[in-house]
């Protein structure tokens, strides 16, 4: 089942919303489809911790305030394929952030056949994802960090640290803190994922270079530690 979260400024809007989203999954997919639609942005962020990992989103970022509080919902779950839709005299500057990920945009006045199309792109690309070898639907990592239930994508985390008694999850923008352990959560991640030291756990899709004498490798410009027990496994994932 495929699973939807909008935000239209207007109930009306999101009621229409609603019903075309419905209307083009009977057509697209013998599956009943998860379709939630809010008219204010308050409701929208309530909705992602509620245990849902949302796979289609649709926003509305003309209202002043609205592109941060999106800002905020992506933290939790930068997964879902966003489609934004904006007034004529909106600003671009304003949505297009590191931290938002638009997949499509639309400009109002929305057409109707317009708007099924950018759905169906989407839709499309969707399932390409999951499709994809090693991949799923759910191609993301879930936990639990400051009492918020947070979602990112494997491919936007560079590496795992323990630190403090915690442990860091770190993408390109910034870094999460959580509870578990590097010796359970590595039996749980995808293969890409390999420890690089008994602290760390690194996406090797990232390694950009392995100097075993210096024992570190980069993610670009990131230097993590190589300890001598995992040398082998690093270099198995890079070759």
């Amino acid at each position: 089942m495929a699973t939807m979260i909008s935000y239209m400024h207007t109930e009306s809007e999101a009621l229409s919303l609603r019903k075309t989203v419905l209307e083009l999954a009977a057509y697209l997919d013998e599956n009943l489809w998860d379709v939630r639609s809010f008219s204010r942005r308050e409701e929208f962020a309530d909705a992602f911790d509620s245990g849902v990992s949302w796979e289609l989103m649709c926003y509305d970022v003309a209202p002043a305030g609205s592109v941060d509080t999106l800002e905020k919902c992506r933290t939790k779950d930068s997964a879902a394929k966003l489609l934004l839709v904006a007034d004529a005299d909106t600003s671009p500057l304003s949505y297009i952030r590191p931290g938002i990920l638009a997949s499509a945009l639309l400009i109002r006045p929305v057409d109707r056949k317009e708007l099924v199309l950018r759905l169906k792109d989407i839709y499309r690309a969707l399932r390409a994802d999951s499709a994809g070898e090693g991949q799923s639907s759910d191609d993301a990592f879930s936990f639990k960090s400051s009492g918020d239930t947070m979602k990112i994508r494997y491919a936007d985390i560079l590496y795992f640290e323990a630190r403090n008694k915690k442990l860091y999850l770190r993408t390109k923008q910034t870094e999460y803190a959580f509870y578990d352990t590097l010796d359970n959560l590595v039996s749980s991640l995808p293969e890409r994922f390999v420890r690089c030291h008994k602290g760390v756990i690194v996406n090797s899709a990232y390694i950009t270079q392995v100097s075993v004498s210096k024992g570190e490798i980069c993610l670009g410009d990131i230097v993590l530690p190589l300890s001598r027990s995992y040398k082998q496994l690093i270099k198995e994932s890079v070759l």
